[in-house]
């Protein structure tokens, strides 16, 4: 039987190298797939800063969630 459990958690530093990867090495047709605009995606850098102030961000003021469904 699948294990349908799903944890979520906030961001850490481990995370932001992948999440910066998946969306910058994604296929571009992917990406318009899912409806991204991606002449306005944001830089590596951007991306790796957008995600440190996530960590430096308290729980109830964080506008974003990383989750992983396991």
């Amino acid at each position: 039987m699948p294990n349908n459990n799903l944890s979520v958690r906030e961001i850490q530093k481990s995370d932001i190298e992948l999440i910066t990867r998946y969306w910058l090495d994604a296929d571009t047709a992917f990406l318009q797939a899912m409806g991204v605009d991606t002449s306005k995606m944001p830089g590596e850098k951007q991306w790796m800063q957008m995600l440190s102030e996530q960590i430096n961000t308290s729980i109830e003021e964080k506008n974003r969630i990383a989750s992983s469904g396991s």
